[in-house]
Parts: C-alpha cells; structure tokens; sequence
C-alpha cells in the first residue's frame, strides 16, 4: 500500500503544518510480478472520499512516482469525458 499525505505548510512553517488530503494507493492482487494493478482513494481533510477508482495494467518497473502520474491522469481524462 501506498499512502500520501497532502499538508499546507503556511509560509513554510513546519510547526504550523496541516493536513488537508490524502491518497491511498492498494495493490488489488490480481497482476504479476511485472505488471500491477490498483484500487486507489483520495480523502479529504475529514476522510471523507472525493474519488475512488481502479487502476490497471501497470508496468511495476516504473516505479510508485509514475504509478501516481498515471492514475491522476486516468482521473483527468475521466473528467473530459
């Protein structure tokens, strides 16, 4: 599993930081070694889930930061349709 944690940093004050999002990337089980395949989640400041969705056929070798890219994109291109 994955998980990232979206915090505002007011004037790049540490000790004011807040979370205000996160997104939580789950590998479903179904794929290989190779290629993976993902439920993924992203949350509100409450927990609240703004989307959901399923994310499949990922080449693993290119790492968590593009699996990230990818699914944000899939999302974009759900919403122009």
């Amino acid at each position: 599993m994955l998980r990232l944690i979206l915090e505002i940093v007011p004037h790049g004050k540490e000790e004011d930081k807040k979370k205000i999002g996160e997104m939580v990337i789950i590998n479903d089980s179904t794929g290989d070694n190779i290629i993976g395949n993902y439920i993924y989640e992203i949350k509100d400041i409450n927990g609240t889930i703004l989307h959901k969705g399923h994310y499949k056929g990922f080449l693993r070798i290119k790492g968590a930061w593009s699996l990230i890219q990818n699914i944000f994109k899939s999302m974009h291109n759900l919403s122009n349709k």
